[in-house]
């Protein structure tokens, strides 16, 4: 690899954890003790590094620098860097990944870019690309897979500065940093030539076993001593996020422990040292395969359980990026045999009974009369909290004559109506306003695509109608248009130009609505 960086930069024969001749501490520190170049280091003239100021220039169009970290390996650091970087680019970031384990490249095999090389050009080093995500690695340079990167701490310390002031990254709006184990040479290298421009934050990745433990408590104190702080409202923030943007983490509470984390693992760890913790991915053999193949997890319905959890930390980086300290807690996903009910369930005990697993909240239908107006019984895992985990839930609409279900949307899950009894007009509109209605007769079945905007209508003069609706998530949620539209305050003006009506007209619908 050819460099524009004179080797002077640090000597040959210098000590293995050499500052470089031109920090000040050059010549002073314990590291340099007995190294022939010491006394030569601490009489020279010192100065601001010059390929700090070149990183800065060349970092200024990267708008966050995340840190994918972790004190123990094989815990699936680089993996979850892998499908980081997916799942961003997916949500059309603009995304970097660089991989700053120089001994351990495993970027290149995760994102299935074996074999590839670097191109240079006037600009600098050019990444190499996957699915619009720029890679760069030394696993790029070396002519054999076995082949062994052997190099002391300066020398990884220039190989790092030259992949942040020599590749052209262009505008970024994520720079995520796969770093080895542990905390050593190239994790202080990458914190000191960052530091001028910011970095965001690192998300520590960990087991929830004791061993695992030990050294990401190491990796936490590390953080706080290079200046990668906590902001603890990022905590408050990063959980609204997920209720609202990626309720699927609640579907995957549903597991088999292979770790013991009867010690409270990660999360127990994170409250102690007060920093944020994520969430829990899966240790799902499908993602294994998806990074064995170089492949994202995020194709295809293949690794459902390990996307969703996935797309969580994604989502809350994605909008919380500023200086989170999060821990990622590894479990395995549970056997479809595993008879073990209390840890295949989310329960507040283990004396749950088969009263847990019972809804006697339909009983109020039976034998009852039809309401005056539209209703709709539901039994989510709010109504019934056996369903948590399970990705399921119900309700029950009924429809007295000539009432409504009004336009409205199910924003985490798909509706599969079953008609018991009478008639009714059915229909969604899709992503192109085309609308698809039906006239829906007793044992008919209609199904209603996830998110998008819908409607039930008994148009009957002579009998009402009775439908059950059954939803893929534990919790659907359901967003009425009218209420969301007219009936949240929405500043004056907004509505009036969005329907072409004039104020009267709004106000007298939104009067409707209060009504």
């Amino acid at each position: 690899m050819e460099s524009n960086t004179s080797d002077k930069e640090v000597p040959d024969n210098a000590n293995e954890h050499c500052p470089g001749p031109e920090s000040e501490d050059a010549g002073k520190s314990d590291a340099c003790a007995g190294c022939p170049n010491q006394e030569h280091c601490a009489s020279a003239p010192k100065g601001p590094d010059p390929d700090l100021v070149e990183i800065a220039e060349r970092m200024a169009t990267v708008k966050h620098k995340i840190l994918i970290l972790s004190g123990k390996g094989g815990v699936g650091k680089s993996t979850f860097s892998a499908q980081l970087s997916f799942a961003l680019a997916a949500m059309d970031h603009q995304v970097g990944l660089l991989d700053i384990d120089i001994c351990g490249p495993s970027i290149p095999k995760m994102l299935g870019l074996e074999g590839q090389g670097v191109h240079e050009s006037n600009l600098g080093w050019s990444p190499v690309y996957v699915d619009s995500i720029g890679v760069m690695s030394i696993g790029f340079w070396l002519d054999d897979l076995d082949d062994a990167a052997i190099l002391r701490g300066p020398r990884k310390t220039v190989l790092i500065k030259k992949f942040l002031k020599n590749v052209d990254w262009g505008e970024l709006d994520y720079l995520i940093v796969d770093a080895p184990p542990g905390t050593s040479d190239e994790h202080i290298s990458i914190v000191q030539c960052l530091k001028e421009t910011g970095i965001d934050g690192a998300i520590i990745v960990s087991t929830p076993q004791q061993v695992s433990l030990i050294d990401n408590r190491k990796m936490l104190k590390f953080c706080k001593k290079v200046g990668i702080q906590n902001r603890k409202d990022v905590t408050k923030r990063t959980l609204e996020i997920m209720k609202e943007k990626a309720p699927e983490l609640l579907e995957y509470f549903a597991f088999s422990e292979v770790f013991d984390s009867s010690s409270g693992g990660a999360a127990r760890m994170c409250a102690e040292m007060g920093i944020p913790f994520l969430g829990k991915v899966p240790l799902d053999p499908k993602l294994c395969k998806a990074a064995e193949e170089g492949k994202s997890c995020f194709t295809g319905d293949d690794c459902g359980v390990s996307a969703s959890a996935l797309s969580v930390e994604a989502m809350a980086n994605s909008h919380t990026p500023s200086r989170v300290g999060a821990v990622i807690d590894d479990t395995s996903i549970a056997n479809a045999g595993d008879p073990d009910i209390f840890t295949d369930f989310v329960a507040p005990n283990n004396t749950i009974d088969v009263n847990y697993f019972t809804f006697t909240g339909m009983r109020q239908l039976v034998g009852g009369e039809y309401p005056p107006a539209f209703r709709a019984l539901k039994v989510s895992m709010n109504e019934f909290p056996a369903l948590n985990g399970l990705g399921v839930s119900y309700a029950v609409l009924e429809f007295p004559i000539g009432s409504v279900n009004p336009v409205h949307i199910h924003p985490r899950a798909s509706e599969l109506m079953f008609l018991v009894s009478g008639c009714l007009e059915v229909g969604f509109v899709d992503t192109t306003n085309k609308l698809f209605n039906q006239t829906l007769k007793m044992g008919d079945i209609f199904v209603f695509p996830k998110g998008l905007v819908h409607f039930q209508c008994n148009n009957s003069t002579k009998e009402p109608a009775l439908a059950i609706s059954a939803f893929g998530s534990a919790n659907a949620g359901t967003q009425s248009i009218p209420t969301s539209v007219f009936n949240t305050s929405i500043f004056e003006g907004i509505l009036d130009e969005s329907f072409h009506a004039k104020r009267a007209t709004i106000r007298k619908i939104e009067d409707g609505l209060k009504a």
